[in-house]
Order: C-alpha cells, then structure tokens, then sequence
C-alpha cells in the first residue's frame, strides 16, 4: 500500500506542470480609430449641501493612442465551467461606477447608494424589468444572490437621472472581459483549437473575428472600429 501512494504521489508531482499547460491566453487591444471620446457632462445640483457635480458621459471612451475603454471582449460557443461572482454597481457623483461589467450566470448583484442624493436601480433585460427598487439615502444598500439567470445583456438605469447608464454582460462560460483604458484586454485558461471571438460596445456595435488557441500558448487579437 506504501509503494502504491508513493507511486501515486509521483504520478501527480509529474502531470502537475500539464495541467497547468493545459488551456492558452487571448490577449489583444481594441481600437477605436478616427473616432473620439464623448466630451458631453451633466451638472447636478446637489441641493442639501448646495454643491454641484459633474457627471461625466462614458458611453464613449477612446485613450489618445485610439484604445477603446468598456468594450466587452468573448468568446461565443464556447462551453466552460461557470464559476459566480458578485457584480457590484455603486451609485456614485451620479454615475454607476463601473459603467460596464461582464460576469457570469448565477452571480450576484449588490448595489450600493454613496450620493446624498436619492436613486434607483433599475435592471432591464431585453425590454423586461429585472429588479427596480429605491435607493433612498447615503449608504443604502441591496443585495440579491444568483440574480443574474439569464444569458445576455443587462442595463442598468436610475429613473430620476436619465443620463445614468450601465451595462452587465452576462455569459454561460467564464471567456470574457472588459478592455480597461488603454484598450487592451486578457482573457485566461481557453481551451485549444479554433475559436469565435467578439467584441461589443455600446456605441460602435459588435465586430467578430476567428483566432486559434494552442495549450500553454498565447494568441494575440486586434479589433478594429472605424468611421
């Protein structure tokens, strides 16, 4: 019995380093060429401290060597194990902080109020409300496990702010990401062999391409948005 578990023992000392191999890395930028960032604002009073903010639009996000900011980079057909999340969305200097965010199916929401002033969190999911409720006051908080049940995407609206906006992309696999502010993105652990890649923004719309994935290696992608 012994010689068995040492033997065993060795075996999985051996095939650790294949199983760490096993899967590659997509990795790549998105560029919005031609296309410049979204300068409009919005200026709120905040009339119990008589202060005003300004509440920036970042539907369009475009770093000054073109990289496109909140797109949302994935993988379509792609079966994988779904591991769940906490997609947290704050309601802050009258904006949702993050604008966009992609998690998995079963995750949880949690929605957090750091205005003085009073929101809502309203989710709609192809035209159908998911959750509306109030957020009266500083420091209000809810919090809804597994929430997101359905693939897709899911935008985030405040009913007494008009210009507050953002998006939850919600997938079956965990191969996504979003592009930070430079326009580059990693997507980890992808299973080897020939692959549909997409990548969606709110304002340009959505631009496919085909990579090849190999076990322990790293692929590069480059999408480009154009006028």
């Amino acid at each position: 019995m012994r010689a068995i578990s040492i033997s065993a023992v060795f075996f999985l000392i051996l095939c650790a380093p294949l199983a760490w191999a096993s899967g590659g890395i997509i990795s790549g930028t998105v560029i919005a060429k031609g296309v410049k960032s979204t300068t409009s604002s919005v200026t709120v009073a905040n009339h119990e401290r008589g202060r005003f903010w300004t509440a920036p639009d970042e539907s369009l996000v475009v770093s000054k060597g073109g990289g496109l900011k909140y797109a949302v980079v994935s993988l379509a057909g792609v079966p994988g194990n779904v591991g769940v999340s906490t997609v947290k969305v704050d309601n802050k200097v009258y904006c949702f902080v993050p604008h966009v965010q992609a998690a998995t199916v079963g995750s949880t929401l949690t929605s957090t109020n750091s205005d003085s002033a009073m929101h809502n969190v309203h989710l709609s999911q192809e035209g159908r409300t998911l959750l509306n409720i109030a957020l009266p006051n500083k420091g209000s908080k809810i919090r809804r496990d597994g929430f997101f049940k359905k693939t897709g995407l899911v935008e985030v609206a405040c009913n007494a702010h008009k210009w507050m906006k953002a998006f939850v992309a919600v997938f079956d696999h965990p191969y996504f990401a979003v592009t930070d502010e430079t326009g580059r993105f990693t997507i980890t652990n992808v299973p080897a062999g020939r692959h549909r890649i997409e990548v969606w923004h709110e304002k340009l719309g959505t631009l496919t391409k085909e990579v090849v994935v190999k076990d322990g290696g790293k692929s590069k992608v480059e999408f480009l948005f154009s006028k």
